[in-house]
């Protein structure tokens, strides 16, 4: 055995009600959120330069 052994300390906190539902409805809404940018969002124009890439017409 060492001789200078120490007791671990551990940090701990009640739970706090609701968070877990909370917690769920957030990510549920951020998935829903992405999924509707990746779907209708974009239209190939990344630099806002149009379908011509910027050439004068």
């Amino acid at each position: 055995m060492k001789e200078n052994e120490e007791e671990v300390m551990e940090l701990s906190h009640d739970s706090v009600p609701g968070y877990r539902p909370v917690f769920y409805v957030v990510f549920a809404v951020t998935i829903i959120y992405l999924a509707v940018v990746l779907i209708y969002g974009g239209g190939g124009d990344i630099h806002g330069l149009g379908p011509t890439g910027g050439a004068a017409h």
